[in-house]
């Protein structure tokens, strides 16, 4: 029994810690792979910078509107703070994710042209081989049944 409420009281918590995080990929700052080379940085970087930019522009629009729908004159002072803030944090944080990935992208420049001279390809995650003849070859050799 008190096992049992323990591991509620875990799954609670958990829940309650993934409902708090915020996954910036969902709104374009940052990815959830690594940069292929320092190009593919340079255009994550870029992405950042100007998602982050927009989204404080629009919060700063958006969240006074907001706050007075909910809570009239005091919503709309709450709002105006909220969006002052989103103009200031977002941008900065694309900035920083955007030096972030390039910074990761320039380190991953010299594996990326190794990696092309031997023949590898990128698969989205990594440099990986493709054969596709020993892939059918493998195929082929399953039995159905």
């Amino acid at each position: 029994q008190r096992l049992q409420t323990s591991m509620e009281m875990r799954a609670e918590e958990e829940k309650k810690e993934d409902e708090e995080t915020f996954d910036l990929t969902a709104v374009g700052i940052g990815s959830k792979t690594p940069p292929r080379h320092a190009g593919d940085g340079l255009y994550r970087c870029i992405r950042s910078v100007l998602v982050g930019a927009v989204g404080g522009v629009a919060m700063t629009l958006a969240a006074p509107v907001m706050g007075a729908r909910e809570s009239g004159i005091k919503g709309f002072a709450g709002g105006c703070a909220q969006g002052v803030v989103g103009l200031v944090a977002l941008p900065l944080i694309g900035v920083a994710q955007g030096v972030y990935d390039l910074g990761r992208g320039i380190g991953a420049t010299p594996v990326a042209i190794q990696a092309t001279v031997v023949g590898k390809e990128w698969d989205g995650t990594s440099w990986q081989f493709y054969d596709l003849g020993r892939e059918r070859d493998a195929v082929d050799a399953i039995d159905p049944d």
